[in-house]
């Protein structure tokens, strides 16, 4: 039982390591078959010095090292050599080669989806920096402001209700307001006010 298990163990190691297990399992065999033959030399020459208390004091601390060894294995069978994470890497790895892209590639994507998702909040910024301004010279209220911004974003009154959890009609009354306190009349005018704010 404990030669298939270190057996197995041996071979759960290569195939973790990616070594030939040729030479491992020939290496255990080694080591092994040097055990044995100690174990053989030292009960030839010294057999004679062994007293029947000794047999069985070798006895038991053989099954005592045999029982610590068998519960160890049983224990650690499910450690690695190489954790999860470089195994995880490697697969990563792999599956890029595999399909034509390389790290650096990759890279560069995520590098230049990193910029576009900046840009995209300096000008959302630069929007409600616009829209602020705007809102604070008409003396806006609060409800207007927010009103003002997502219609500036360019949402229909439904998607502003939506948002704002009120009706299309109460967003009506105030994109009316809001178009009398800055003297226009349309969402167009809204967009053309923005765009020419000097803030």
């Amino acid at each position: 039982m404990a030669g298939i298990i270190l057996w197995c163990m041996v071979a759960d190691a290569a195939r973790v390591c990616k070594v030939p297990s040729t030479p491992l399992f020939s290496v255990c065999m080694l080591c092994v078959s040097f055990a044995q033959l100690a174990g053989t030399l030292f009960g030839f020459f010294r057999a004679e010095y062994l007293q029947p208390g000794d047999i069985a004091l070798t006895a038991v601390a053989l099954a005592a090292l045999y029982a610590v060894f068998m519960i160890s294995t049983f224990l650690f069978k499910d450690r690695r050599f190489k954790d999860g994470s470089d195994r995880a890497d490697a697969s990563a790895e792999d599956s890029f080669t595999a399909s034509g892209l390389d790290a650096s590639s990759t890279s560069r994507e995520q590098a230049a989806a990193l910029s576009a998702e900046l840009l995209r909040e300096e000008r959302e910024a630069a929007l409600d920096a616009r829209c602020a301004h705007i809102a604070e010279r008409a003396a806006f209220t609060p409800r207007e402001r927010e009103v003002f911004a997502l219609v500036a974003r360019g949402k229909t009154n439904a998607a502003v209700a939506e948002e704002l959890v009120v009706s299309e009609n109460t967003v009506k009354f105030h994109l009316k307001n809001i178009y009398q306190k800055l003297g226009i009349h349309s969402k167009t005018e809204v967009m053309k006010l923005i765009e020419n704010d000097d803030e």
